[in-house]
């Protein structure tokens, strides 16, 4: 029962780095130069630095913060 759990949270966290990350190089796009959100698309770290250079500090923060999760879940699954 506790790996099952242990799954779910490990592709919620997945599902929400996605969407942060998704969500921020989107709103980068909005931004000049647009070419930043396409960029930040393929290339995951730059999403949350030219964010943060934006002005998307919460977005730049949510970012950072799924993919600890995520990683730290991941890492809690492996074992």
């Amino acid at each position: 029962m506790k790996d099952e759990w242990l799954w779910v949270a490990l592709l919620v966290a997945f599902a929400a780095f996605c969407a942060v990350h998704v969500g921020l190089a989107l709103r980068l796009v909005t931004r000049p130069p647009r070419l930043r959100g396409l960029l930040a698309l393929g290339v995951l770290p730059l999403a949350p630095y030219w964010g943060w250079q934006q002005g998307f500090r919460r977005s730049a923060v949510a970012w950072v913060v799924a993919l600890l999760v995520y990683a730290m879940l991941l890492g809690l699954a492996q074992r």
